[in-house]
């Protein structure tokens, strides 16, 4: 489905929901940090970050619209993270195993480990957080496309 702009209606009601639930996770940090503490939560807030970009989507076969977003924002890399991608979206049928809850996203964490790699830098609650923080933004995904 399009708007006429060649952009998909779909996606950017993926990218509202992430922003918004990015943006929640942020308002809600303070609270967050009492409950699991704030490295977790720092972890949270980047896996929701992270999963505004890092979509389930990023398995399509053609330009998804967080791609052209990245490609807006600075041409040469919204080409290279298009070309970064391709491997993955060849290996991974569209709503396949990429759309899976939890494994979807560990195939993401595995593929494109530098978020991990960062969090750990910072402890293992870093990385539950980061990777929490993703699968809630591929959960919300999911449950959009049904």
């Amino acid at each position: 489905m399009s708007n006429g702009g060649g952009e998909s209606v779909t996606g950017k009601q993926h990218a509202t929901v992430s922003t918004i639930t990015a943006s929640v996770t942020v308002l809600a940090s303070p609270a967050l940090t009492r409950l699991v503490g704030y490295d977790a939560v720092m972890g949270l807030i980047a896996g929701a970050i992270v999963g505004i970009l890092v979509t389930p989507d990023i398995d399509h076969h053609v330009i998804t619209y967080e791609e052209n977003r990245i490609k807006r924002w600075c041409n040469l890399c919204g080409k290279i993270w298009i070309i970064y991608w391709l491997p993955y979206s060849k290996a991974f049928k569209h709503r396949g195993i990429s759309h899976a809850p939890i494994v979807g996203t560990m195939t993401r964490a595995l593929y494109f480990p530098l978020p991990v790699i960062v969090a750990g830098w910072f402890g293992i609650a870093s990385v539950v957080g980061l990777l929490a923080g993703w699968a809630l933004q591929d959960l919300l995904h999911i449950a959009g496309d049904r």
